[in-house]
């Protein structure tokens, strides 16, 4: 396989994409628990503050729910991209093979078991052209 720098910056870029919205999630996450903390300890806060805090979990909530998306979109193509592959894969290496199996037939297709465990001979066996060969 070749060195290819343009895929490499690519796999990169990818990868600190999928953590930086992993980070953001939880960065979110922890905040809004930091609020709600901060605010429901505090008997003397406007209806103002509640308000926010609810908004503000719903938008956790759809953040949340964009991240998985995002997380199983990434998973299915490359899942659905690996079975392309391996089937190419194996196209190729079923073309290699079926060349590879015309090209010199092996002896032991040729010998078979006989009813009392000997070996014997699927092709007929001539004296002769064993002779001649030797």
């Amino acid at each position: 396989m070749s060195y290819n720098r343009e895929r490499e910056i690519e796999i990169e870029r990818q990868v600190r994409r999928r953590i930086q919205r992993r980070m953001l999630l939880v960065a979110d996450f922890g905040l809004l628990f930091v609020y709600g903390t901060v605010i429901s300890g505090r008997s003397y806060i406007s209806d103002f503050f509640p308000v926010v805090g609810v908004l503000w979990f719903m938008a956790f909530v759809i953040h949340s729910v964009l991240v998985i998306y995002w997380e199983w979109a990434e998973r299915a193509v490359r899942s659905a991209l690996e079975k392309e592959r391996n089937a190419y894969y194996r196209a190729i290496a079923e073309t290699v093979l079926a060349e590879i199996r015309h090209e010199k037939p092996k002896r032991d297709q040729r010998l078979t078991l006989n009813d009392d465990g000997e070996l014997e001979d699927a092709l007929e066996f001539e004296e002769r052209e064993y002779r001649k060969r030797r």
